[in-house]
């Protein structure tokens, strides 16, 4: 089966993140159809600990430029997470590039993080 196409949604407080990515690891099931909240611990970094995925083996396709901000990406450890360009390291595995929608994104700490994916 081929993958399919799907869109990223990661909204905290005023602030959203959207990306499209190819959804090869199921992502989208695993989250579901509703969106899903976490607790935000830092302003630069999301990381959705619910979400752990085996980590492919071939290399990301998807290297991080200047002018992008925000990735969704694997961690080392598989975990799904949202991280600004400053904290991206050569152990994460690069999904999307996300751009936020209005002038800035933030993550607020302290209030929760919202993630929701949807396949084309």
């Amino acid at each position: 089966m081929d993958p399919q196409p799907s869109l990223v949604e990661i909204t905290n407080e005023k602030s959203t993140l959207i990306g499209i990515f190819e959804d090869t690891l199921n992502i989208s099931n695993a989250v579901g159809k509703n969106s899903v909240g976490i607790f935000s611990c830092n302003e630069l970094k999301q990381r959705f600990f619910q979400f752990k995925f085996p980590r492919p083996s071939t290399p990301s396709r998807l290297i991080k430029k200047d002018g992008i901000h925000w990735y969704l990406c694997l961690e080392w450890d598989g975990i799904l997470a949202a991280k600004h360009r400053f904290l991206i390291t050569e152990t994460d595995y690069l999904l999307s590039e996300l751009k936020y929608v209005g002038y800035n994104c933030r993550i607020t700490k302290d209030t929760n993080t919202y993630l929701k994916i949807t396949r084309f």
